[in-house]
């Protein structure tokens, strides 16, 4: 990923990145974000170099303009009364490279596009004002994309090109409306157009819709048999991407569905993406790439069809997850503000080598920052993160059903079902800024199975950052700082381990308000597979220090790690007797007390066995 933007995925100042994080904090973020799109240019540092420029895509838009004939020329009123959408067809027919329309084009059925074509908005607008009402729809659009011989799934529309239009519909009540919607498409530009009432594209894939792709049933599930990738029992190549979608731009758009949700993009079997400088108002972007659940897709083996991504300077807020996608690779979300998800804002579901930087996500019901099922060289750096509480009745403020637990209490989680003994995960936290600041209670990090995970010089305010799970390998948690200002309502893990091999080193914990008994300051299980763990160099400060000692127990029997405890300062080690035959203590906290059957907090607690 690295090569592809000429930018360092891992490439972080300890110093530099707490100060960046620290300095993001407060409203006022918040209130300059959701002001307007920033309009990013090709000049940034980031921009994917096998994208064109904006300037080549000024240079282009300048060329087909010039070529365009106005669409009154075809016979259209434009007086936003009479039904123009024959007008329309017969410009598109007449060969017409590209057509301007100047006024209120009033039309109540699509036009197919099956050939290079540009459309393009002069005037304030609107220009399209959709009058269609089939109830019976679940999706409309006014431009439907099809390829040349649309049965075959290697033939593709080219060369698309929409800007300046600005889209009404009328009746927002009738289903989801698209301003594009593409199956089997190279080449699209959608630009400065404004859309309300209705999402903006979607492109799909023949062979993802010809019922060939398998996802479910007892084949898909059959674990006896060797997996098999279901892109390539739909068609797709097992070694190559010459047969995606590819080169979709959408620069500085904005979307208002009005109600929750449309796309803002949706991408599917898709390469070379840039989204940026777009606003979506109940809107968001996602992309599919094949299943990432096991045994549909997932498996570390098989392609990620989603790849070469570059989503940037968005602002996306209202849908049941802001960025997210399924089997991604090479993917980049940079400095977007995101809020108000009722699932997760910013997502990677079975993705590889992705960087999530510099954004800011404000709420989301379930997760803030998260990654599901196989997820591979996965880093979130330099991200805001903050959750009030309100994420919790979102749903029912939207008129929708809540995906989830909804208890938006998680600022950043990792969901790995399925793939429990994968060596593949490993996932980056570096730098972040994490916020609870709901009227009460604190935030989590959620975890589940990784291989590595890194945990590294991020700030958290009234969130802990307990990473105990079964079946985890390598973890380190060194350089945070987190900070309570108030007590959890039940005893807590402020910072937790349980993998095999394991490092917390280097961070401080401020305790401003004693936390409940039998709460832990930093608590780890060791493992019973082998491995090295060390807790060394953490301070744990506060009125309420002496409520959290650090506390060492095994995992679930017999310990078979060493440990060691090293140069903490703390009011106290807790530490079980079963331990001292693997443990080297070295100025471990002011004071050890050896006892025998410690537990360890979950929060919130797990509910015990046969509990509703």
């Amino acid at each position: 990923m690295a090569n592809s933007w000429n930018l360092p995925v891992f490439s972080v100042s300890r110093r530099g990145t707490l100060q960046a994080a620290a300095g993001v904090v407060g409203s006022s973020l918040w209130l300059g974000a959701c002001g307007g799109p920033a309009k990013a240019t090709s000049g940034v540092a980031d921009w994917p170099a096998w994208a064109p420029t904006r300037r080549t895509i000024e240079s282009k838009a300048a060329r087909l303009r010039q070529d365009a004939v106005d669409l009154r020329k075809f016979g259209a009123r434009l007086d936003g009364s009479s039904d123009d959408g024959e007008a329309l067809r017969r410009a598109y027919a007449s060969g017409a490279p590209a057509v301007v329309i100047g006024g209120p084009l009033r039309l109540s059925a699509p036009l197919t596009i099956t050939r290079p074509f540009a459309l393009f908005g002069q005037g304030p607008g609107p220009h399209l004002v959709w009058a269609g009402n089939d109830p019976e729809a679940r999706l409309a659009a006014i431009l439907q994309v099809e390829a040349p011989h649309a049965d075959d799934p290697t033939s593709f529309a080219r060369d698309i090109w929409i800007e300046g239009i600005h889209a009404l519909r009328e009746r927002p009540e009738t289903g989801l409306l698209l301003l594009l919607n593409a199956v089997n498409l190279r080449g699209l530009t959608i630009r400065n157009c404004t859309t309300r009432n209705m999402g903006l594209a979607v492109v799909k894939h023949r062979r993802g819709l010809n019922g060939n792709y398998l996802r479910t049933g007892k084949a898909a599930l059959d674990r006896t048999a060797p997996p098999s990738d279901p892109a390539v029992v739909a068609g797709f190549s097992p070694s190559g991407f010459d047969d995606l979608n590819e080169d979709l731009t959408l620069l500085d758009n904005d979307v208002d569905n009005g109600v929750y949700q449309a796309p803002l993009l949706r991408f599917e079997m898709a390469r070379r993406i840039v989204v940026s400088g777009n606003r979506g108002r109940f809107a968001n972007v996602s992309w599919w790439g094949g299943g990432a659940k096991a045994r549909q897709g997932g498996e570390a083996q098989f392609l990620r069809r989603a790849r070469d991504i570059y989503i940037a300077d968005n602002v996306l807020s209202g849908s049941n997850g802001n960025i997210y996608g399924n089997n991604g690779q090479n993917v980049v979300v940079a400095r977007n503000a995101v809020s108000d998800a009722i699932d997760t804002a910013i997502d990677f579901e079975g993705c590889f080598d992705c960087h999530a930087y510099d954004n800011t996500v404000k709420n989301a019901g379930n997760f803030g920052l998260s990654t599901f099922y196989l997820a591979r060289n996965v880093v979130f750096e330099r991200n805001v993160v903050e959750q009030d509480g309100s994420g919790a009745s979102m749903a029912k403020r939207f008129a929708t059903r809540q995906i989830g637990g909804g208890r938006a209490i998680a600022l950043v989680a990792l969901r790995s079902a399925g793939f429990a003994k994968s060596p593949d995960i490993s996932i980056k936290f570096i730098g972040n800024h994490l916020s609870y600041t709901a009227p009460e209670g604190i935030g989590i990090c959620l975890p589940s199975y990784y291989d590595s995970l890194e945990f590294t010089d991020n700030v958290l305010h009234n969130v802990a950052c307990d990473w105990r799970y079964l079946l985890t390998r390598n973890l380190v948690v060194r350089g945070n700082r987190l900070d309570f200002d108030r007590a959890a309502p039940s005893p807590v893990t402020l910072i937790g381990g349980a993998a095999g091999s394991g490092t917390i080193s280097g961070n401080t914990v401020q305790v401003r308000a004693p936390m409940p008994q039998g709460s832990a300051g930093i608590g780890y299980e060791l493992a019973s597979v082998a491995g090295d763990v060390t807790i060394a160099d953490n301070t744990i400060e506060g009125a309420g220090r002496s409520s959290v000692p650090i506390v060492a127990k095994p995992w679930r029997g017999l310990a078979r790690s060493s440990l060691r405890v090293a140069n903490n300062d703390a009011s106290a080690l807790s530490l079980d007797p079963s331990l001292d035959r693997v443990a080297r203590l070295e100025r471990p906290a002011a004071r050890v007390d050896r006892v025998s059957g410690l537990t360890l907090p979950t929060f919130p607690p797990r509910p015990e066995p046969g509990s509703s």
